[in-house]
């Protein structure tokens, strides 16, 4: 074996995974192994895991089972080597220390591999045991069996037919045993790991486990129990000496635990280490987690638990059937231990039968001729084809279990046929006739008459038929076989008929409903329809309710009989059941009415026919029930709310009822109010409907008063159609719904006469005196009529209005007459048409004013203001006017006077003259209002005031000198000469960039670095003129010099758009770090970088043999005769760090990664190979002429095709591609 172990711990998993067989030699189970003792097995187990295994084996094995372990023999024999007992060793349960002394003394390596002593030895042993369940297992690194495979597969075909599980794994690879037709189950390992799993999968198959659980030994070993586990063993072996295992607390319950099975056992390896191992018993163990520890272990340690179920599946059914006739197959579910049938199978479990190269399901569902659902008896129908003999599997599968067992039939063929006639309902402790004809099969050929029948249930006959002429049966002789049979008792039964005599007939059975009487007193049954609530649609769902009667008395009746009557309606052509179970639409059960829910598919009067049937009873009576045609569901647009006297819009929408089924045309829907029509809505695409016959009908409505309402839509036509309302609230106005609009005076009483005066009239709600804004434009109309002239009332922002849709109307009005006036105020709308008047004084004027202000003005900067008041020609020395005050936003902000003083050019010229200072941008609405003197009309202006920014000199910003990792702080200043009117947004941006180093400034949302990109600031005469500025520097800055020049610049525009600039200028110093400081991880890289070029150049560049290239080895010249090794294949083989990839040509007909021993050496070189003769031997090559040649003792090229020998002429081998 070319396999080599890594490690105790691979090793300890191999030792535990060939454990795997206790569960398989459960009671009536027999193992033979066939073990490899070859001399390469004298490296590779020098713990010597085959004796540790065997002796675990033995301990494990219960009374009844058996094993045999069987070694290679050590000398070479031929194919026809018959058994050799002396190669095997039985277990001798009763001497414990005399069965390991054999194993210790059989199990040594050192033979070459000779498989036909072995097998014929377990061909014998296996015979032996020929009751058993049996399984042989091959465990061998050979590929095949070498000269006599075709010999010993023969042999191996004949056990395997005989029932025998042959299974094989192959050390190594696959191998020659997957190929060969003998073996069940094979399998191969390329290294340990896989060894081990190989092993459990032919032992779980072998057992009809499907789950096997292992583990590393650490603080505690956990693991899971399924239900109805028969024994679990957890198995422990150590790589030294290890005490017995002890259990943890609130672990599950079990019948026994035995913590020392056996006491354990160790084995002394070929290396000199002993290693213990200890089992652990758990019989009848409760499902659950359970925990166990190994006190004071110290050395490496594997675990490994081993479950066997006590269920299984046996023949209840006759071993008996016969040929051509569905035959019912019972197997039930049972404890092995007890005995008792499992009548709650776990979930999951499914169990099959397979006869006659087919695979039929067993079910437990009360279908498909089970008799009784969830009971542990699953049955399935066969067909048998064949007559004899036969053996049938029995399968029973979950997630834990894959077990297979055998039953033997004898099929025989058909005499008689059964046949019973149907029972149906009978009454209990009423005598029932029941009757079997038989009839010969195949029809024609005369078979031995039957004795009788017999009926049983659950195993009791209940009655026998016969075929005598008594007893009720009518002739003797016709093979009609009757009896009477009275039932004792109510229920659903499954009769059985089973023959007696006449040959091979097949049962049968009968199904039968046993119920209460089924008349009901002396009373004159029958059934009557119960009026529907309400008219049965055509197309709908309706329930029908028809009531037991007496038809003597009249009288309803109530309870009637389980099973005895059968009630049904007849509509349509359909025959329906009606129920009394309190389902399908029945309200109350066993109340004496019975319904059923159905449709019409006709309207109009339909003849129902009621029918009531059972014991001597069918009665018939009938009834008419009407169907309503199938119609419309209308759905209405609510209207919400309407103006009153206005055209509205309804709309309603129809589609069918039932789906499918296409109503009587909707001819139009009619809208009524209290019952009276309103408007009658149409599809015909006119009068405001969209599309005609698009199922949307529609239709105007014009209200006449104001209030709630609600609209019903009647349809007209269109079969059965229900009405539909919906709410609609009628109003004076849909944008102020139900207030009392008027209109009264909002500006001053008293105007000027001979001057246009702004006359401002507000719309408000009388009832309430609110104001109203935001009038529709297109539904109110005001006006106001001065000194018999009518004047327009607008509210749209021009002339004289100052806001639009405020509600306020406004007007420029002169008026001609002095003295007291009333004017007349008027607000028209619909339905709406509304006078008010107020009284208004117009005054003389004795002074008209007329301002002088600039357009344009500066905020914060005094601008000079003017008035000129010019005297009134037809008033008389008007009294001069004391001042005129200017009002800005309502508030006066300055006063002009004519006194010569403060910007007055000459006291009492009628030119008053002030400073007004703004302090806000924007358009300003100057006011000029006269104060005292004679009357005077005030006068407005727009003036437009701007802002303005100058600034000052720049004030430097000093950050000062600094170095690597490091920060400065500074603020950068606007300075005293910087002036700011009003808001300005500019650009903040600086040219500063240095390589590490970052200028940032925060402008009040956080730090931003000043990086080319331009930053938005506000400028203002309230807001900040300094913000504090900093500078980053990272690690291997560039140097910055007090030379450099940097600045900060502002740029933007001012409030005429003219550009502003601001540089301020920026001192600062960055000192650089010294070269190799900044360069040294560039350099550490670089060399990082070469290093691992040169490894990886060190394992990529030497050479490999390719994939398909191998050596040729044979004991012969004819290379025919050789056997071909893949040099990849060997271990080792391959390149390493700036070495070729190089193999050994051995003596021994082997190739080697070792050198030990070597006959020579090949090495891949690029696309060639060269020879080496290794130090002591010589080796030849054969040139083109046959001829033999030395090889030189230093490297050589390997042509392919050229053979080459060793010196003693016992080794030849050729370079080949596979």
């Amino acid at each position: 074996m070319n396999l080599q172990w890594r490690g105790l711990g691979t090793a300890l998993w191999l030792a535990l995974s060939l454990s795997l067989p206790l569960a398989a030699v459960a009671a009536g189970r027999h193992v033979s192994i066939i073990v490899d003792t070859s001399g390469s097995m004298d490296r590779n187990d020098k713990p010597r895991y085959t004796l540790l295994l065997s002796q675990i084996l033995a301990d494990l094995l219960e009374p009844g089972d058996s094993l045999t372990v069987i070694r290679l023999p050590q000398s070479e024999g031929s194919c026809d080597d018959g058994e050799n007992p002396a190669l095997a060793v039985p277990l001798n349960s009763t001497d414990r220390n005399s069965f390991q002394a054999k194993l210790d003394r059989l199990l040594y390596y050192g033979n070459e591999n000779y498989f036909a002593a072995p097998v014929h030895t377990a061909q014998a042993d296996l015979e032996r045991h020929k009751d058993k369940a049996r399984l042989l297992l091959f465990i061998a690194d050979s590929g095949g069996l070498d000269k006599c495979e075709v010999k010993l597969t023969e042999d191996l075909k004949k056990l395997r037919d005989q029932g025998v599980m042959v299974a094989a794994i192959n050390i190594g690879g696959v191998g020659a045993f997957d190929s060969n037709p003998a073996f069940t189950f094979t399998t191969g390992a390329s290294d340990s790991e896989e060894l081990t799993k190989s092993v459990a999968l032919v032992y779980q198959k072998f057992i009809g486990a499907r789950q096997v659980q292992t583990g590393r030994v650490g603080k505690t070993i956990e693991f899971e129990l399924g239900p109805l586990v028969k024994d679990a063993y957890l198995v422990v072996v150590a790589d030294g000496q290890m005490e017995a295992l002890a259990g943890d607390g609130g672990n599950p319950e079990a019948a026994e635990i035995d913590l020392d099975h056996k006491g354990g056992g160790h084995a002394l390896g070929l290396d000199g280490r002993r290693r213990d191992y200890r089992i652990v018993r758990i019989h009848h163990p409760e499902a659950g987690k359970w925990q166990f520890h190994a006190p004071e272990l110290r050395q490496n340690a594997g675990w490994m638990l081993l479950q066997d179920s006590a269920m299984a599946l046996r023949l209840v059914s006759p071993a008996k059937a016969a040929q051509g006739v569905n035959t019912p197959l019972e197997v039930e579910l049972y404890d092995q231990d007890t005995g008792k049938r499992l009548n709650t199978p776990p979930e999951g479990l499914q169990a099959s039968v397979e006869l006659e190269g087919q695979k039929l399901a067993l079910r437990d569902d009360g279908q498909g001729g089970d008799r009784l659902a969830n009971d542990g008896v699953y049955t399935t129908l066969a067909d048998f084809k064949q007559v004899g003999p036969q053996r049938i599997g029995l399968n029973l599968q979950s997630a834990l279990l894959d077990r297979r067992s055998h039953v033997d039939m004898l099929v025989e063929k058909v005499g008689w046929i059964l046949q019973a006639d149907a029972l149906g309902s009978v009454e209990v402790d009423t005598p029932v006739s029941l009757h079997a004809q038989a009839r010969p099969t195949p029809p024609g050929q005369t078979s031995v008459s039957l004795e009788a029948v017999e009926a049983f249930y659950d195993g009791t006959v209940l009655t026998r038929l016969g075929d005598d002429g008594g007893n009720g049966d009518k002739q003797a002789g016709d093979h009609r076989y009757t009896g009477l049979w009275t039932p004792q008792k109510t229920g659903d039964y499954s009769l059985e008929l089973r023959p007696v005599g006449g040959g091979s007939t097949q049962p049968i059975t009968v199904p039968v409903k046993v119920v209460r009487s089924l008349r009901f007193g002396d009373a004159n049954l029958a059934l009557r329809l119960l009026p529907p609530a309400k008219k049965p649609l055509q197309g709908a769902k309706a329930t029908l309710e028809v009531e037991l009667y007496d038809q003597d008395t009249g009288k309803h009746l109530d309870n009637p009989p389980d099973g005895g009557l059968q009630a049904s309606l007849d509509a349509e052509g359909r025959t329906l059941t009606l129920r009394d179970d309190g389902q399908g639409g029945d309200r109350l059960a066993n109340d004496g009415v019975f319904a059923v829910t159905t449709s019409f598919a006709r309207a109009g009067i339909q003849q129902l026919r009621m029918n009531l049937k059972g014991k001597l009873l069918d009665s018939h009576n009938e009834a008419d029930v009407e169907v309503e045609e199938t119609g419309w569901a209308l759905k209405a647009d609510p209207p919400g709310s309407v103006e009153v006297e206005s055209p509205a819009s309804l709309s309603v929408r129809a589609q069918p009822s039932i789906a499918g089924l296409t109503p009587p045309q909707l001819q139009a829907v009619e809208a009524t109010l209290g019952g009276n029509a309103e408007a009658s809505l149409r599809d015909d695409g006119k009068n405001g409907d969209a599309k005609a016959g698009d199922l949307r009908f529609t239709g105007l409505w014009t209200p006449q008063k104001t209030g709630d309402y609600t609209l019903e839509f009647k349809p007209l036509g269109g079969g059965s159609t229900q009405p539909v309302t919906v709410p609609v609230k009628v109003v004076r106005s849909l944008h102020f719904g139900d207030a009392k609009l008027a209109l009264r005076l909002a500006s001053s009483a008293k105007v000027a006469q001979g001057v246009d005066t702004p006359l401002e009239v507000e719309l408000y709600d009388q009832d309430t005196g609110k104001h109203l804004a935001n009038p529709p434009k297109e539904r109110l109309q005001a006006g106001v009529e001065v000194e018999g002239q009518k004047i327009e009332l607008r509210d749209d922002g021009k002339n004289a209005d100052r806001k639009p849709g405020d509600g306020v109307f406004a007007a420029l009005a002169r008026f001609s007459q002095a003295g007291s006036q009333r004017i007349k105020m008027n607000l028209q709308g619909k339905q709406l048409d509304r006078q008010s008047e107020a009284e208004i004084e117009v005054e003389k004027v004795g002074w008209t004013l007329q301002a002088d202000a600039p357009s344009r003005v500066e905020m914060d900067t005094p601008a000079t203001l003017g008035i000129q008041a010019q005297a009134n020609p037809s008033v008389l020395s008007p009294v001069p006017l004391q001042a005129v005050e200017v009002y800005v936003d309502g508030k006066v902000q300055a006063s002009l006077r004519d006194d010569g003083k403060n910007g007055d050019a000459q006291a009492g010229d009628n030119l008053y003259s002030g400073q007004w200072t703004p302090q806000a941008i924007g358009e300003r609405n100057l006011e000029f209002r006269p104060v005292g003197g004679s009357r005077a009309q005030p006068v407005a202006v727009t003036v437009k005031v701007v802002g303005s920014i100058r600034f000052g000199a720049p004030v430097p910003v000093k950050l000062g000198r600094t170095g690597s990792n490091s920060q400065l702080q500074g603020r950068l200043e606007l300075g005293a000469g910087t002036v700011v009117k009003g808001e300005f947004t500019l650009d903040l941006n600086s040219a500063y960039h240095a390589s590490g180093s970052s200028l940032e400034i925060d402008l009040g949302e956080g730090w931003v670095a000043l990086d080319g990109h331009a930053r938005p600031v506000s400028l203002n005469s309230k807001g900040p003129s300094s913000w504090p500025l900093r500078l980053r520097v990272g690690d291997c800055p560039a140097g910055v010099t007090a030379a450099d020049r940097f600045t900060i610049e502002f740029a933007g525009a001012d409030a005429n758009g003219q550009p502003v600039r601001h540089s301020v200028p920026i001192e600062l110093a960055i000192t650089e770090d010294p070269w190799l400081h900044c360069w040294w991880p560039v350099l550490a890289a670089a060399a990082a970088a070469l290093l691992t070029g040169i490894v990886i150049y060190g394992f990529w560049s030497p050479s490999r043999f390719s994939a398909k290239l191998g050596v040729l080895l044979s004991p012969e010249e004819d290379m025919n005769e050789g056997f071909f090794h893949p040099i990849r294949a060997q271990r080792g083989t391959g390149s390493g760090f700036y070495r070729d990839a190089r193999v050994y040509v051995r003596p021994d007909f082997r190739l080697s990664a070792s050198a030990k021993g070597e006959l020579a050496r090949l090495r891949a070189d690029g696309r060639r190979v060269f020879i080496r003769p290794a130090t002591a031997a010589t080796v030849y090559r054969q040139n083109f002429d046959g001829a033999w040649e030395a090889l030189p003792t230093e490297e050589t090229t390997v042509h392919f095709g050229v053979v080459y020998k060793d010196s003693m002429g016992g080794v030849y081998f050729e370079l080949r591609n596979g």
